[in-house]
């Protein structure tokens, strides 16, 4: 059965699987039997990715894993569909530790904290399935393989990642969103014209120097056109079409907005100006328009236009940032 699981899960179109002990756990968060009561393995499935090329300079960029992990996260419905139709029983377990499960699979965790497949390096998508198969055991290696290497230390925009090779949660780009949180201005600036995350620890480090990078699909591309997201007149269709590769979750509208005009701020394209005025004067969230205000700035406008605007503003934060924009002039 543990065989013909993993070949079928291959199959399937997922690039490698391991069926792995249950790992006992106090935290009842990781309670399987609560998920699945008859639960004794663990289906670990991996969905290897390549990272890209660079983007061209009128669109935003993101890494190629949250497009793959919406493509792994449908295989893994289906399959546990398929796998139910058999006979067995499955459910889906993201929820569990899945670093911890890997490990036991012989996949090792660096110092940049991401996950390594022996073959695809860093660049794969994890996902996990309960399952009442008999689950089977893997030899893990004991070679500490980052040895004296500090690359992705000494390469991280934000110094997030210490020589102990623990993150700094709170420094990691990939942690800052511009949803309700003030984002720190180093972390502002570092993020550049990416829509979402960072991957520069990734790309830097030797364990994945033999995985080939590739053009973004144009469908990808198009998705993020910064002048597109930013045209709140018409931007809906915009905002659909990324959320269909890379997951509505990451592409809620203010989100989608704001994380925009932060890179218009970063970029600070002159281009950009005419649309960061009326998100700011016109849009009714303030998170878009307090970015919108800091973009403006730091390109640079009238006097006249962020005087009238803010008499109106009613917002608090809007406010001090149209009074920053001003300053900037």
């Amino acid at each position: 059965m543990t065989s013909t699981i993993i070949k079928e899960a291959i199959h399937h179109g997922f690039d490698d699987a391991y069926l792995l002990p249950i790992i006992e756990s106090k935290n009842d968060a990781y309670n399987v039997k609560k998920i699945l009561p008859d639960a004794t393995s663990v289906l670990l499935l991996i969905k290897k990715h390549h990272p890209y090329l660079s983007f061209p300079e009128s669109s935003m960029s993101v890494q190629s894993h949250y497009p793959t992990y919406q493509v792994a996260y449908h295989l893994s419905k289906s399959f546990i569909t398929k796998l139910v139709d058999k006979g067995v029983h499955a459910k889906n377990a993201n929820e569990l530790p899945l670093k911890t499960y890997a490990s036991t699979a012989g996949l090792q965790t660096l110092n940049n904290s991401l996950t390594y497949h022996p073959v695809f390096g860093s660049y794969i998508v994890i996902q996990a399935i309960l399952t009442n198969a008999t689950p089977h055991s893997y030899r893990i290696p004991k070679n500490d393989v980052c040895s004296d290497c500090t690359r992705c230390i000494d390469t991280c925009p934000t110094k997030a990642i210490s020589v102990n090779g623990i993150i700094n949660q709170s420094k990691c780009i990939r942690n800052h969103v511009p949803v309700k949180e003030i984002i720190p201005d180093y972390i502002k600036v570092a993020s550049g014209s990416s829509y979402i995350g960072c991957g520069i620890c990734q790309s830097v480090c030797p364990q994945n120097k033999s995985i080939k990078k590739v053009e973004p699909p144009k469908d990808l591309v198009d998705s993020l056109d910064i002048s597109s997201m930013l045209d709140i007149k018409n931007n809906k269709v915009q905002i659909e079409k990324l959320a269909n590769i890379i997951g509505k979750n990451e592409v809620r509208p203010n989100r989608a907005l704001a994380t925009t005009c932060l890179v218009a701020c970063n970029l600070k394209e002159p281009k950009y100006l005419s649309y960061l005025k009326i998100i700011l004067s016109t849009y009714i969230s303030s998170l878009p328009r307090s970015y919108a205000a800091q973009a403006i700035g730091k390109i640079g406008m009238s006097d006249a236009f962020l005087y009238e605007v803010l008499k109106k503003e009613k917002d608090p934060f809007v406010r001090i940032e149209i009074a920053s924009a001003l300053i900037e002039q």
